[in-house]
């Protein structure tokens, strides 16, 4: 009989491959306002060239 790759094994971890989570994060009030600090003072960008003017 013909065994599927993906349906089931003798070996553990053997069956079909799970799907990768599609259900969103949920931030708590601290995470929300960070984040919205940082896009409201671009604090992104001030970063990088922290970082990069660092790195030399």
């Amino acid at each position: 009989m013909y065994k599927n790759e993906y349906w089931g094994g003798a070996r553990e971890g053997a069956g079909r491959p799970k799907k990768l989570p599609t259900k969103p994060v949920r931030l708590n009030d601290l995470e929300q306002e960070l984040i919205s600090l940082s896009r409201e003072h671009d604090l992104l960008e001030v970063l990088l060239t922290y970082a990069k003017k660092n790195a030399e």
